[in-house]
């Protein structure tokens, strides 16, 4: 981040394409192309961003991003499951899963865990995959070309193994949906 006060000390809040409308996808390409991990340089702090007047989103995005990269750096930041929403607990199919799987599958750590997957499963403190559903992660997207396109994209980019599961689907037959991930388990397990 290559930026700081003019000669005056006047830190003028002008960030070309990022100001303008739409601003943000820029800055969606920017942090999210990383294969193995993103380092920032700055000549600024976040602090240092009066981005709260501007009328685009691109800025306060950018500002909010330098903000959890600063916590990161400090070490202050563990991946949390969102939360807060308005349902019970037990309407989510995340947490009937949830409660299925660690009934049924023995060797594995089934948990949320991580903020971009409904649920993580770990055989031996190793990832085996993950499981998305259509749970508020999937509403709180910020585009239905996000869910469907980029955040499969990014997953299979990083080689992380996923499956998505929808709740009419469970609904529907939850005993198809439960054999459908016990087979990925499976197929991703190192246990024979």
């Amino acid at each position: 981040v290559g930026y700081a006060p003019d000669k005056q000390g006047r830190m003028l809040m002008q960030f070309g394409s990022l100001n303008q409308a739409y601003g943000e996808n820029r800055l969606n390409v920017a942090i999210t192309r990383a294969r193995h991990k993103i380092i920032i340089v700055s000549s600024i702090t976040p602090p240092e961003l009066n981005v709260d007047d501007l009328k685009n989103e691109g800025p306060k995005l950018f500002k909010k991003y330098l903000e959890f990269a600063w916590e990161v750096s400090k070490g202050n930041f563990s991946p949390l499951p969102l939360t807060g929403s308005k349902h019970h607990l037990k309407w989510f199919l995340k947490t009937q899963l949830l409660d299925w799987a660690n009934k049924n599958l023995r060797g594995f750590k089934v948990e949320e865990e991580l903020p971009f997957a409904d649920i993580t499963l770990k055989e031996d403190q190793k990832y085996v995959g993950l499981v998305l559903t259509d749970d508020d992660l999937y509403f709180q997207s910020p585009s239905i070309k996000d869910i469907h396109v980029y955040t499969p994209f990014t997953l299979s980019k990083k080689n992380w193994n996923f499956t998505g599961v929808f709740s009419r689907e469970y609904w529907k037959n939850a005993q198809i949906v439960q054999e459908s991930i016990n087979r990925f388990i499976t197929h991703h397990s190192s246990k024979p």
